[in-house]
């Protein structure tokens, strides 16, 4: 049962990386239709997206007493900032924009 949910988060990892790497998407954005991008738009490179937006927050989160209280500050400049950008948006120099759609 370890192995099988060990080997299930490998797998969504994985397929999140692709993604993250690929389309500047995970699944979850990918499922809203939205993308992550520089702050001028153009592609972000995988330092900034993994490192800098997900892995240094993820780190944060395991400090006693203050990683707590790190999802309240980021939601709370959301509300407040009128670029619409979360801290681990300003950390990594990023914005979440609508995903292109192709038309035919």
């Amino acid at each position: 049962m370890i192995m099988n949910s060990f080997s299930s988060w490998l797998g969504v990892a994985g397929i999140n990386l692709y993604l993250l790497h690929s389309r500047n998407q995970t699944n979850g954005k990918w499922a809203l239709k939205i993308q992550i991008r520089g702050r001028d738009g153009m592609h972000a490179g995988f330092y900034r997206k993994f490192f800098l937006r997900y892995l240094i927050p993820a780190l944060l989160l395991a400090i006693p007493y203050i990683g707590p209280s790190l999802p309240l500050a980021d939601i709370g400049l959301l509300l407040v900032d009128p670029d619409n950008r979360t801290l681990h948006d300003r950390l990594a120099d990023t914005r979440v924009s609508n995903y292109p759609t192709v038309s035919t």
